[in-house]
């Protein structure tokens, strides 16, 4: 649910005022691990059940004469920010783990490296040859064959089955968003922007092990531990980060378009969140110090970034049928073209066979048109109405190219009969 409201505190300024309230429930559990629950003193089975209230705000600011007044550079400039809660979306699947490792009615064998602990496991494909022998290939190693002879713990240990479960006071991700840019546009047509974001965790996803222990204590201080993976998804408030961004960009009349942008960022967090297993992420968390895990670089972050881009952009206009408009689409082309788009349609009519035909037609020039400007490995692309020439144009498409197929975008209305004609290498 969202509320949002918007007030025009004067002419050169506006605030806007929002909350975002969201409810999170995944009311099933996994079987009852009672080993579990005796050994560690809470259950493996607990749900996920959450709510979390966002408040948000940001403002834009009309800046042009509160400070650029008396410059004849700049002859615009606003100045945007804000700042709010976000909740991040976590996949499920992180808690179907507490589902496939209970313990109770699955158990995740580790047979150790193929050796001579793994020889119980039973007949198991070996993944590189394909070879069934009674040795398991190692990479199988949470694999039990109906044919082991490996015997299953009892249940007064099942808890060292590798049971993973889910902070009874889990919640998904949020962090605290801040930002504030100035966009400036110069008398000589250059829009420039600066921009600062700030983010700060409240809530992130961490790992951790319910059997987790310190065996001993290195002389500077640093504990040996060990864990036998009955890890828990639950949450940590450490990470967060910084990003600023500065870009250029320029419009000339000649259809160029230049555009510049460099971005200085720095991030932190604790999990990388690279498996949906709760145990290999929890194995690739550094614990030096335990398991109180400071935050650190960002397996995701790129400290420095840029981007340089150029595009040209010429505009003809005339009906496209007539040979004197393609000749001069043609006369602007140095090489051949990669991709042939047409997007074109014609007014319609409002009776939708004709408007399909004619349409339709425009789809054919296109196409035709194409072979004389396409490279031989390029595409060609249009839209398409459903109608009684459809089956004639995709026909056509195959005869052009070597590869044609219909595609309708999810973007697209499901009661719309629009269509998008894709080719690919001429024949």
């Amino acid at each position: 649910m969202y509320i949002q409201d918007e007030w025009q505190v004067s002419d050169t300024l506006s605030l806007v005022f929002g909350v975002r309230h969201y409810d999170f429930d995944i009311p099933q559990q996994t079987l009852l691990n009672t080993s579990y629950e005796s050994k560690f003193g809470f259950r493996n089975n607990a749900t996920v059940s959450y709510t979390i209230t966002q408040p948000r705000f940001s403002f834009d600011m009309d800046v042009s004469d509160s400070l650029f007044g008396d410059s004849d550079k700049v002859v615009a400039a606003s100045l945007t920010g804000g700042y709010g809660l976000f909740h991040g979306r976590l996949p499920k699947v992180f808690f179907s783990n507490g589902f496939g490792r209970s313990s109770v009615d699955s158990f995740y064998s580790r047979f150790g490296g193929g050796g001579p602990s793994s020889a119980c496991a039973g007949p198991i494909p070996n993944l590189s040859s394909g070879a069934v022998t009674g040795v398991t290939d190692p990479r199988f190693f949470w694999y039990r064959s109906d044919a082991s002879t490996c015997a299953l713990k009892g249940a007064s240990s099942n808890w060292y089955g590798y049971t993973h479960g889910t902070d009874p006071d889990f919640e998904g991700p949020s962090t605290w968003r801040g930002n504030l840019k100035l966009d400036m546009l110069t008398a000589s047509g250059y829009d420039i922007s600066l921009e600062y974001n700030r983010d700060t965790v409240r809530k992130d996803v961490d790992f951790k092990d319910y059997s987790y222990s310190e065996r001993s204590v290195l002389a500077d201080g640093r504990p040996v531990t060990s864990s036998r993976e009955n890890t828990y998804i639950t949450n940590t408030t450490f990470g967060g980060g910084y990003s600023f961004t500065t870009a250029v960009q320029k419009g000339f009349e000649n259809g160029v378009e230049f555009y510049f942008g460099y971005t200085n960022m720095e991030q932190r967090d604790v999990a990388a969140m690279t498996s949906a297993q709760h145990s290999s992420s929890y194995g690739y968390q550094p614990r030096g110090y335990g398991e109180i895990v400071p935050a650190a670089r960002s397996s995701f972050m790129n400290e420095h970034k840029f981007v340089l881009a150029l595009s040209y952009t010429t505009q003809i206009i005339g009906d496209f049928t007539n040979p004197i408009i393609q000749d001069q689409i043609k006369n602007k082309l140095t090489g051949k073209a990669e991709v042939v788009m047409s997007d074109m349609a014609v007014n319609t009519t409002g009776i939708k066979n004709l408007d399909s035909i004619q349409t339709g037609e425009l789809c054919k020039e296109a196409m035709i048109f194409s072979k004389d400007v396409i490279s031989p490995d390029g595409f060609f692309i249009s839209k398409l109405f459903m109608g009684s020439s459809f089956n004639e144009i995709v026909a056509l498409g195959k005869t052009i190219f070597k590869q044609a197929k219909v595609f309708k975008p999810q973007s697209s209305r499901k009661e719309s009969k629009e269509s998008f004609l894709i080719c690919k290498n001429l024949r």
